[in-house]
């Protein structure tokens, strides 16, 4: 059972992570515009309803938000994230990846916008579940980092080890780091590093 819930939790990261459908209520409850973490707290209840109306970035806007180098490890490639108004970058220091080498994948979804603000309450509220589980091959839980609340899972598998850290920036922006061959902890620095890059409102 621990297995099965473990594997739908990092199931349902993944979808929100690569993309989110388009049909929810527009109007949030107040219950899930209300938050105890930093980066989506504001003075005005309606926070979500005023991403909405936010225009979203564009394609080299988005691009731009991307480092040159992210835990030590340059930038090799970034591609759109289809389904979202996201992209996705890869770090390494070879020119190719695969499950063999050591790399992060980062992706970036802007949350402006009405699809984006859905996805956008979709972690949100994933972040208030304070969801926690663990089995034989990893665990997955949320954890609080710099006072941010964050979704952290980490999984072995023969001799790799794969890891993600996944957030919301500046109330707008779900953030994700995936490592390969890298653990939580050798996430943590470059999740540091993409929390202190500024970002537009």
């Amino acid at each position: 059972m621990k297995s099965v819930r473990f594997f739908i939790f990092s199931v349902l990261l993944s979808a929100l992570t690569l993309g989110c459908g388009a049909g929810s209520n527009k109007n949030a409850s107040a219950e899930n515009t209300r938050t105890k973490n930093p980066e989506v707290q504001s003075q005005d209840d309606n926070w979500q309803q005023m991403l909405a109306e936010k225009t979203p970035l564009d394609k080299d806007a988005l691009y731009n938000l991307f480092p040159q180098k992210l835990g030590g490890m340059p930038l090799i490639g970034i591609n759109d994230n289809p389904g979202t108004n996201g992209a996705i970058g890869t770090y390494g220091n070879e020119s190719e990846t695969s499950h063999l080498t050591r790399h992060i994948t980062l992706i970036t979804i802007d949350g402006a916008g009405y699809s984006g603000f859905q996805h956008i309450n979709a972690v949100h509220r994933m972040l208030e579940s304070n969801y926690s589980e663990e089995n034989e091959k990893g665990w997955s839980r949320i954890e609080e980092q710099n006072n941010r609340k964050m979704i952290v899972q980490e999984e072995t598998s023969g001799d790799r080890t794969t890891s993600g850290i996944s957030f919301i920036k500046n109330r707008r922006y779900h953030v994700t780091l995936n490592g390969s061959r890298l653990s939580v902890v050798d996430l943590r620095g470059p999740a540091s590093e993409m929390q202190g890059l500024k970002f537009p409102d």
